[in-house]
């Protein structure tokens, strides 16, 4: 299971708030929707992101380094 922190950089491809912080959530959505061009960088750095850090090649990598411990 992967946690937030994990896979969103915050202020980079996302904006990470307090659980249950509904003032930050709105906050952080007002700032989105107030910033478009924001949003969609972020959107854009995100899916980078996500493609390099959950490649298939490196999924291949971690997993043959599982089988290697054993």
């Amino acid at each position: 299971m992967w946690w937030p922190e994990e896979i969103i950089l915050h202020n980079k491809t996302g904006l990470l708030v307090n659980i249950g912080d509904i003032n930050q959530m709105s906050s952080a959505i007002n700032e989105l929707l107030d910033d478009p061009e924001k949003a969609c960088e972020m959107g854009q750095q995100g899916r980078e992101y996500v493609l390099r850090k959950f490649s298939i090649d490196k999924f291949k990598k971690n997993l043959q380094q599982v089988f290697e411990r054993e």
